[in-house]
């Protein structure tokens, strides 16, 4: 994608700087600006000009078997006949906006649409790529509108849409890997949003779907197929932007398995702790009951940060594979990557977070038990 272009300060800005700076430096600055003020036109007029970039796959798509021509709208543009994207070269197309200059250092929203022929709609070849297909309109790219940046005179937006997907065409990804830190087996199984199957064009790291890592994944729904079906559905409606869902599970265990069941922390079970006191009401619950919770069984207590660099070195790969390819110069950094969990999950999730942050970016915690060893996980937020 083109690096952003330079911010150009707003002409009318410009003309009063230059009067409160006239008895300094006379009527140069106002002339100036005033040549600035000319440049973007009378008010209203179309002084913004928007380059969209649009990547998405000729072969095997609806561009070819289905007659697309894809087109950008927004507020403002002909809503009848959105400007096309011409090609510009494999899999890349480009629109040029020209906006009203009244929309200037503001944010638009922008959807690429698609113009067919109507005569290729009912054909086997469109159909096999984009399902059910109708003739009613425009089909509309799926999931959230793209937002842009505050528009400047000349500025440029990248978009990755998908028009065909449906409530349960969504894909999955498995990773397995043997754990050192827990001595167990463990599989990784990553469910796809149908954005990045339909469109798998190369893109950024830090635009494709956040990756959640979910803990614990044995104790959420019975069904963790149908769950994901009903997020991807509010997905593809845009309520909801596009996630990859990446649940656990270690070999021989089940939501029954409490004795087995792995405690991702940093350090061993202990009940000889103190607490500041602001915490000392966790110290008294954890004393009283807490500690007896988490005695006995095989939890392997202190093995977390050992467990999130296998989940990063070794689970993640395997899932990037299953994705659209970074483009030259975008690097794993850039990613999105989260854990989630609730319970032990939310603690598991929380030293994620805190001990390796380079790494894990965003979390979800439900309920985390940060009550753990007097709420040593507290003290890890100060690192």
């Amino acid at each position: 994608p083109t690096a952003a272009p330079r911010v150009v300060p707003h002409p009318g800005r410009l003309l009063r700087r230059a009067a409160a700076m006239a008895p300094f430096v006379g009527s140069l600055c106002l002339a100036a600006a005033a040549a600035a003020m000319a440049a973007l036109g009378p008010r209203g007029a179309n002084g913004l000009e928007l380059t969209v970039g649009v990547h998405y796959p000729e072969k095997g798509s609806p561009v070819e078997s289905c007659g697309f021509v894809l087109r950008v709208a927004t507020p403002g543009v002909d809503a009848e006949s959105p400007p096309a994207a011409e090609r510009k070269g494999p899999d890349y197309f480009e629109a040029t906006l020209k906006l009203p200059d009244t929309l200037l250092y503001t944010q638009v929203s922008l959807a690429v649409v698609a113009s067919l022929d109507a005569g290729l709609i009912a054909s086997a070849a469109c159909q096999a790529v984009c399902k059910r297909l109708g003739p009613q309109g425009m089909p509309v790219m799926q999931g959230p509108y793209v937002r842009t940046e505050p528009l400047i005179p000349m500025g440029k937006v990248d978009i990755w849409p998908s028009f065909c997907g449906l409530s349960n065409a969504w894909g999955e990804r498995n990773a397995t890997f043997h754990s050192s830190a827990i001595g167990r087996g463990v599989q990784v199984v990553a469910r796809l949003p149908w954005s990045v199957l339909e469109n798998p064009t190369p893109r950024p790291a830090s635009v494709l779907p956040p990756i959640i890592f979910r803990f614990n994944s044995e104790w959420y729904w019975p069904v963790p197929e149908a769950e994901y079906t009903s997020w991807h559905d509010l997905m593809l409606n845009g309520m909801l932007e596009s996630v990859i869902v990446a649940e656990i599970y270690v070999d021989g265990i089940n939501w029954r398995e409490w004795n087995k069941q792995p405690i991702f922390t940093t350090q061993d079970l202990t009940n000889e702790c103190t607490c500041t006191p602001e915490l000392q009401f966790i110290c008294d619950s954890w004393n009283n009951h807490g500690y007896w919770s988490y005695t006995g069984g095989d939890h392997h207590f202190g093995k977390a940060a050992a467990f999130y660099d296998e989940l990063y070195e070794q689970a993640l790969p395997q899932v990037l594979k299953g994705l659209p390819g970074r483009t030259v110069g975008s690097t794993e950094e850039g990613l999105r990557l989260g854990v989630w969990g609730y319970c032990i999950g939310g603690l598991a999730a929380w030293n994620a977070l805190t001990y390796r942050p380079g790494r894990f970016n965003i979390a979800y915690l439900g309920s985390p038990a940060l009550d753990f060893d007097c709420g040593a996980p507290f003290g890890a937020a100060q690192l």
